[in-house]
């Protein structure tokens, strides 16, 4: 198998879910790597940290790694905060997005949590984002693997 450059390598950037972190995702990053992607862990403090703020430490990341042909796999929430990427900076036209588990439309687990003190705890900051979801407002080419 012939070697690529990293310029020429195909990229990818692997977001987690709620509760996890980079290390959730090796499994299916080796899979990816061993397929000649270069992959990139972008992690973040899913319950406590501000939902802004990594929307805005992705969108970074993704330029630093040559947007315009990197892809983006999200897992649950890791999805949504790619979404809330492409709203907040009107990004048109993206590599393909993948989203594993996402809950584009709310989340019904999220909803029944919500409703008491110990559910709102567990979902920490992330919430709003859990309980009404995403859209893709710029029609940008994703998939949705749903289970």
């Amino acid at each position: 198998m012939a070697t690529q450059n990293s310029d020429e390598a195909r990229k990818v950037i692997l977001v987690h879910g709620m509760w996890m972190s980079g290390l959730s995702l090796r499994f299916i990053g080796n899979r990816l790597s061993k397929k000649g992607w270069q992959v990139v862990y972008y992690s973040y403090p899913s319950m406590f940290g501000a939902f802004g703020k990594s929307v805005d430490e992705l969108y970074a990341l993704w330029q630093i790694h040559n947007s315009s042909r990197t892809h983006l796999v999200g897992h649950s929430l890791g999805g949504l905060l790619i979404l809330a990427m492409m709203q907040k900076y009107q990004l048109k036209e993206l590599p393909r997005s993948l989203f594993m588990g996402c809950p584009v439309k709310g989340s019904a687990v999220a909803k029944k949590m919500e409703a008491s003190r110990m559910g709102r705890t567990l979902l920490g900051k992330s919430i709003n984002q859990l309980v009404g979801g995403k859209e893709n407002v710029h029609g940008n080419k994703i998939g949705v693997i749903a289970g």
